[in-house]
């Protein structure tokens, strides 16, 4: 993985060849899953059938322990983005959004400590990639889309992201991977543990 610190809007990280290109592969190829976007709100706590990279998603398909295993690499991912993730777990969602999905302006909970947008596919020309914020009203750029790239960032109070509505056609594939307090993090279903 190569990758490197940012200071606009707010301290973050772009990265580029995150995965290996087999692991990448892998996750590329997973069949879009069935989730309900007949409901859209800017957030993804309404959509029903979310997809997980968790212990059930390897067990059932052990081709992907490889990735699992790579993004459970806590004293790595720490030392690169700069966060300590002793007292983690890692919590990856594998996301095929559809058109008029938009993710609302926001800041993560601060029980994620370290988020990571890794960008899949797209179906689209358009450069659907995440959205940084001053503020939760004032937009300050908007990533480059780079498969297999994205971004990474501690969570604080001030770093507002997002994917601002646009029309796009087909699925965006992407991945959000957070590393979620042991004590704080309720959903374990959600989660790869070793």
């Amino acid at each position: 993985m190569n990758y490197r610190s940012h200071p606009f809007p707010w301290k973050h990280y772009t990265f580029e060849n995150f995965f290996e290109q087999d692991d990448f592969e892998k996750i590329k190829n997973i069949q879009i899953n069935n989730a309900d976007y007949s409901e859209i709100t800017g957030f993804r706590d309404v959509i029903k059938g979310r997809t997980f990279l968790n212990n059930e998603a390897v067990d059932n398909d052990n081709t992907l322990l490889s990735a699992a295993k790579c993004l459970n690499r806590k004293e790595y991912f720490g030392e690169c983005f700069k966060v300590d993730l002793k007292d983690t777990y890692m919590r990856a969602e594998i996301i095929h959004d559809r058109y008029p999905f938009f993710h609302d302006v926001h800041v993560d909970l601060p029980c994620k400590n370290l988020t990571i947008i890794l960008n899949i596919d797209k179906e689209d020309d358009k450069n659907l990639a995440t959205d940084l914020y001053h503020s939760k009203d004032k937009h300050a750029k908007k990533l480059e889309w780079v498969p297999n790239g994205g971004v990474a960032f501690k969570i604080e109070d001030h770093r507002w992201h997002g994917f601002a509505p646009i029309e796009y056609k087909g699925i965006r594939k992407i991945m959000i991977v957070n590393y979620v307090n042991i004590d704080e993090w309720r959903d374990k279903d959600q989660l790869f543990i070793e």
